[in-house]
């Protein structure tokens, strides 16, 4: 075993107050401006304040409600990759004198364009089969597939230009662009008690990790998730579905997903079930609610956003024939804004989504957060009875989708 390295206060404090935009550029993740921000793609809202060396991660909320988040680099590879004390000072320090230091800046420093350098395979996939079927409890048979055709394997991944950072294999889920050539990867540690992920930096950022089940010359319907194991875990679930294209995105990526709604496609959104996810799905269903008001002739159109419930209420205005009306995605939201100080027009419908994007309800109903967290429900002990709870709820679902069906093709009055 190796010494265990001792870090000064100095060292610390040097760790804790470096540029932590310089950091993250320079280990590989793929960032882009937003305003006076910096946007951390692929991480569920991750957002780095240049000016304060200060990151947010909207997705993640402390006791208080408040987002998560922290200052400078030591605190970010700690609750963003995920990192040990120890390995994020050797990240960040490493056997270096000196790191650069955060100066405040007054401008937005310009992304970087990098070349995607392909991850180098090891000799083997024994750690992620490991992994995979001990901690995420996926068929080998859906791994062996997989693997294949390419697109999972074993390897290592540099971020960044410190060659002194720990090095550990890794699983890496290629990513293919439209020709089938190797355009950026997904990293996910595969060591017990780990829970790192990352993107290997590269310029295509409108391709994720793709599988395609059956022919791809037929294929007409996608399949979109967060993270590439939620994809795996459903292909399992469903051995029905022979022909399809399935895509992680990396997170929420809507110009992924508005790249299959705009080749018409039928797109199925499986991402998280939590309040990032809720509103991922919302918008779109909204900029789809609008085409299809414009498209029955609807007039003043409006787009509506009412924040003081989480997830907002997304919701549309219209002039049809001469009426204000509001339209919803659903009798929640209705009821919600009713409830509150949102404005609605005398007249609200809900919205009947005959569009080609569609949401997979199937995590909600079962009450977890994603498609390996179902998985592993199904394989659980307790399954039985999880089952008999999920089908009680099911039931009742399809009562209220009954109800909400009847509702749609009536007026409801405030």
């Amino acid at each position: 075993m190796g010494e265990y390295k001792r870090y000064t206060d100095e060292q610390i404090e040097q760790a804790k107050n470096a540029d932590l935009v310089e950091f993250v550029r320079s280990h590989g993740f793929d960032c882009e401006t937003v305003g006076k921000e910096i946007h951390v793609k692929g991480y569920g809202g991750l957002y780095i304040n240049p000016q304060k060396n200060l990151f947010t991660i909207f997705s993640q909320s402390k006791a208080d409600g408040s987002p998560e988040g922290g200052k400078g680099p030591l605190a970010f590879c700690q609750k963003v990759m995920g990192m040990s004390f120890k390995d994020a000072m050797q990240s960040i320090v490493g056997d270096a004198a000196e790191v650069k230091q955060f100066v405040p800046k007054n401008t937005v420093p310009q992304k970087e364009h990098r070349e995607f350098i392909m991850p180098q395979k090891s000799d083997n996939c024994k750690k992620v089969f490991a992994y995979l079927i001990n901690q995420r409890r996926i068929d080998p048979k859906i791994i062996s597939d997989f693997v294949n055709q390419g697109v999972l394997y074993q390897g290592y991944a540099q971020f960044g230009q410190n060659v002194d950072a720990p090095k550990h294999e890794n699983a890496i889920f290629l990513h293919l662009n439209e020709n089938g050539e190797p355009c950026g990867a997904d990293v996910q540690g595969i060591y017990s008690g780990t829970r790192f992920k990352g993107i290997v930096p590269h310029d295509d950022t409108d391709n994720g990790f793709v599988y395609i089940k059956g022919n791809a010359n037929t294929v007409d319907t996608v399949y979109l998730f967060e993270a590439p194991i939620d994809l795996m875990s459903f292909v399992e679930l469903h051995p029905e579905i022979e022909n399809a294209k399935f895509v992680s995105m990396g997170g929420l990526k809507p110009t992924i997903a508005m790249h299959y709604i705009e080749s018409n496609m039928t797109v199925i959104s499986c991402v998280d079930n939590d309040c990032a996810g809720q509103k991922f799905n919302d918008k779109i269903l909204k900029e789809k609610m609008q085409d299809s008001l414009s498209m029955a002739g609807g007039s003043d159109i409006d787009k509506r956003t009412f924040t003081d419930r989480e997830p907002p209420i997304e919701y549309i205005i219209a002039d049809i024939n001469g009426k204000q009306c509001s339209f919803f995605l659903s009798a929640d939201d209705f009821k919600d804004a009713k409830n509150s100080k949102a404005e609605i027009a005398q007249s609200s419908f809900i919205w009947a989504n005959r569009s080609n994007f569609r949401v997979n309800r199937e995590c909600a109903e079962a009450g977890v957060k994603d498609f390996n967290d179902l998985l592993k429900l199904t394989k659980s002990g307790n399954f039985a009875q999880e089952v008999k709870k999920v089908t009680e709820w099911s039931e009742k679902a399809q009562e209220k989708a009954q109800m909400r069906s009847q509702e749609r093709s009536a007026v409801i009055s405030k």
